[in-house]
């Protein structure tokens, strides 16, 4: 009774080993350009991540009050603060910029609105 585990065990071991063998082959394309015997290993990140925005995409020109989907972030240059989507006075504000993110303002050297 106790070899049949042992033996229940090691296959399921070996299995296993197989099993993961396969899957790393699987995501390792051919041979890489460079000469290597592997190219890199194909990874994705999950969850899936936006790509980032590119410097000279950072911020758009509003239309009027309003701010594309794309870039929620109204910035006033005037006061030097940006304003994000559910803040008490975002409605109000009348930007001179739309950002796609905080840290993109934050990186034209704007603040962040206390309100």
């Amino acid at each position: 009774m106790l070899q049949r585990w042992v033996r229940m065990i090691v296959l399921l071991g070996l299995l296993a080993g197989l099993t993961v063998a396969v899957a790393l082959r699987i995501r390792r394309p051919g041979p890489g350009a460079n000469g290597a015997r592997y190219g890199p290993l194909v990874t994705e990140e999950w969850p899936p991540v936006p790509p980032r925005v590119q410097a000279d995409e950072r911020w758009v020109e509003p239309d009027g009050r309003v701010c594309p989907v794309s870039h929620p972030v109204k910035a006033k240059l005037s006061s030097g603060r940006f304003h994000l989507p559910g803040m008490a006075v975002y409605d109000r504000t009348i930007p001179d910029r739309c950002y796609a993110t905080a840290e993109a303002a934050e990186l034209d050297g704007l603040q962040r609105s206390k309100h």
